[in-house]
This record gives structure tokens, sequence and C-alpha cells, in this order.
């Protein structure tokens, strides 16, 4: 049963969060002006209300979030809205004029949401303050992205992969040279990074941020031979992307630390437990068999 009630609580709170961060994730993501773009958020706004015959509805700027108002007969928009020439300016502008425009045309559809908007906006605001105020104190994130299947461009086009080499890394396997793998590993990551960043800043941003840990899963290894990973590319396989946000201890982690220890770290850091530090080393094997051995990689070292 308390499982159960973590469930259902996990699923709640999922549906009373999950658009709203959504929404503004998408938001983040094409908010950037474009000078393509020949008006700012409230001039297209002014445009489609005139173009409705709506000239006594006004476009105003507001930090109350972007929203129609009925009783004032108004527009209102976030100042990065009102004063931007972003896709997501432009895309709020119409949207909050669609809802002025189905005001006006007495739309019941319009009516219905009006009547809920005002009687569950309470909702909304204590959603706000929770989702402020939640007791974040450790985001741990893992990115996959140097692995194969390599199946995003840099800006999350699909691409299509080989399905009987699908969980393959070296480039002998794939029929493909280095520089089409790197070039494919680093388009992917980069998708994945820009992804990664707009849940990172909505955390650092916070007024009591949380440690936050990225790391990677491993190194590409475009030329590693799994049956001789020793003799092989085991610098590029080894090499991990581990990023850490340690609020109160900038300088908790040293310019080279391994997987193995990044727990450790942190519970030496903050709870002061002693943990003892694992060797920063790195294993192979030989053929098929599980038979580990202690290899030395050149360059594994602070840098």
């Amino acid at each position: 049963m308390p499982i159960l009630i973590a469930l259902g609580g996990l699923l709640l709170l999922a549906l009373v969060f999950g658009p709203q961060l959504w929404v503004r994730r998408v938001l983040r993501q094409h908010g950037a002006d474009r000078p393509d773009l020949p008006g700012t958020g409230a001039e297209l706004a002014r445009h489609l209300l005139d173009e409705a015959d709506l000239q006594s509805v006004t476009v105003e700027k507001t930090d109350l979030g972007d929203h129609y108002d009925p009783e004032a007969h108004a527009v209102r928009l976030l100042p990065q809205h009102h004063d931007g020439r972003s896709v997501a300016a432009v895309a709020v502008a119409a949207h909050e004029v669609s809802h002025a425009v189905q005001h006006a045309r007495g739309e019941p559809a319009f009516k219905r949401r009006y009547h809920l908007v005002r009687n569950l906006a309470w909702i909304d605001r204590a959603a706000s303050v929770i989702l402020l105020l939640a007791p974040v104190v450790f985001a741990f994130v893992h990115v996959p992205a140097p692995h194969a299947p390599w199946i995003f461009g840099a800006n999350g086009e699909p691409r299509t992969e080989r399905l009987d080499s699908f969980f393959v890394d070296p480039v002998g396997n794939r029929n493909i040279d280095r520089a089409e793998a790197v070039r494919r590993v680093f388009a992917q990551a980069t998708y994945v990074a820009d992804q990664t960043l707009d849940v990172l800043e909505d955390l650092v941003d916070r007024p009591d941020p949380p440690v936050v840990v990225v790391i990677s899963d491993h190194g590409p290894g475009t030329e590693i031979d799994f049956d001789h990973p020793a003799t092989t590319d085991l610098v590029e396989r080894s090499s991990n992307f581990l990023a850490t946000f340690t609020p109160g201890q900038p300088h908790l982690f040293d310019g080279f630390t391994t997987p193995v220890n990044v727990f450790p770290t942190l519970f030496d850091g903050y709870f002061g437990m002693n943990v003892p530090k694992a060797a920063d080393t790195i294993y192979a094997w030989k053929g098929l068999q599980v038979n580990l051995f202690p290899v030395t990689v050149p360059g594994t070292n602070s840098r």
C-alpha cells in the first residue's frame, strides 16, 4: 500500500507540474530573437486584433504571466513576449489574441474555460509556489549521449541507424570511418546537452540550488576493439564527461575524478563522512571472458 500511495503521489505531481515545465522548456528553446521576424509579439497581437475588428482590446505588458483579461478587454504579455521578436513571442501573442477572439464571439468553450480558470486559479498559484520552493537537494544526471546508437542530429533531427549494429560503437562494425563517427557523436551530444541545459538552468537558478552532477556513460570508443581493448583506443573509451555544481563547495572536485569517486567526494564534502576513496584504476580484458586486469592509459591524469 505505501508503494501505491507513493506512486499515486508521483503521478499527481507529474500531472500538476509536468505541463508547466514542458511549456516553459519549449518557450525557452524558442525564445531567442530572430532578425527575420518583422515585428514584436505586441505588434503582432495589435495587428491580429485589428484584423479581427477588436480595436477596443488593448495590448499591455505585464509581469504576472501571459494572459487575456476578459474583464479589462486586454491582452497582456510578459516583457520578453511583448517586446521580443522570437518564435515564442509571436506564438504566445497569437495564442492570447485567440482568447480575445473567442470572447468577442461568445464561444461557449471560452466561457467554460474562463469559469474554470477563475475557480481553479489557486491550484496554479500553489503549484508555482511549490515548484519554486520544493526542497530539491541533489540532482544526478546520467547522460548516455556518446554511446551508440547515434539517433539525433545536432538540432534534434532523427537519424536512421542499422539495427544489426544498434549498440556497437567501433566504426569497423558500422561501415563508417572515424571522422563520420566522431561527427555523429558530437552532433547527438550537442542536442542532448541543449535539452539538459534547460533543466539545469531551472535547478541552479533556484533560491537554494541543489548539488548537481552530470556524468556521461563513457567515452565514444570509435576505434576500440572489444576483443583486444588494452591495445586499442582506451584513451577515448575511458574519457568520461563530468560536470558538477556544488553550492558552498566550489572546489570540491579536483581536476581528475573517476566515476567511482564521485559519491565519496560528495559525502565527504557535505556530510564529513570520510568515505575511503577507491583507486582511480582503469581495467581492460582479453577475449570474451570476464578476466579484468588493470591497465595504464596515457593521458588519464589531472589535466
